[in-house]
């Protein structure tokens, strides 16, 4: 996935903003995406942290893509 991707998510419909910026020494098991949920659920919370932040984090094993598959053929 990457950024400008239209994504499922538990909180609703989105577009990946931009995927985590990890340090070469910090490993971590599943990668992270900045979401931006459109139209996000009436929750003060998330309301505020997708403001403060430009989107929510989702773990990539949480997103589901909604982009088309495409099939390519070799001849």
């Amino acid at each position: 996935m990457k950024p400008g991707d239209k994504v499922k998510t538990s909180l609703g419909p989105g577009i990946i903003v931009e995927q985590e910026k990890v340090s070469a020494n910090l490993v971590r098991p599943h990668q992270r995406y900045l979401v931006l949920i459109n139209p996000l659920i009436d929750s003060t919370y998330f309301r505020a942290l997708q403001e403060e932040q430009g989107g929510l984090y989702f773990a990539g094993k949480d997103i589901e893509s909604l982009q088309e598959k495409q099939i390519r053929l070799h001849f």
